[in-house]
């Protein structure tokens, strides 16, 4: 049986932290007292699943960070010798980075959080952000 508070999709942790399942799967976490305020959206979203783009588009449009869940990914663009690791290897980078270059480049509105374990793992993170990618390049992996 589900409560009302699953009916209604609202749901309060913490006292002042509300979170509210919007109409397309995606969660809108609000409140006073967690960082990432205003508001941000997380939802499934990497360079090879892209289904929730109209998610992206909505959080562009209302100035909302967009959390993807799951930002390295997986699939076929980046399996071993795919385009993700093509490009990769022509700059000289580990495919994760340009992954992450990849969301910081497709929105102003992207706040990727990848996990890491190691310190190896978080300098690769970190030195995604300074990855410009070529038009040319975005097209390969689009």
């Amino acid at each position: 049986m589900m409560t009302n508070a699953a009916k209604s999709g609202v749901f309060l942790l913490g006292g002042d932290l509300s979170i509210r399942r919007l109409v397309f799967g995606a969660m809108r976490v609000t409140g006073q007292n967690i960082w990432g305020y205003p508001p941000n959206l997380k939802d499934l979203y990497n360079i090879s699943h892209r289904n929730s783009e109209s998610v992206l588009q909505y959080c562009e449009k209302k100035q909302l960070g967009f959390i993807p869940w799951y930002p390295l990914g997986s699939g076929d663009l980046v399996e071993p010798g795919g385009k993700l690791e093509r490009v990769a290897k022509a700059k000289g980078v580990p495919p994760v980075q340009i992954a992450l270059a990849w969301l910081l480049k497709h929105s102003p509105v992207m706040l990727p959080i990848p996990g890491t374990s190691s310190v190896k793992h978080l300098e690769e993170n970190i030195d995604s952000v300074a990855i410009e990618l070529t038009d040319e390049e975005l097209s390969q992996l689009a």
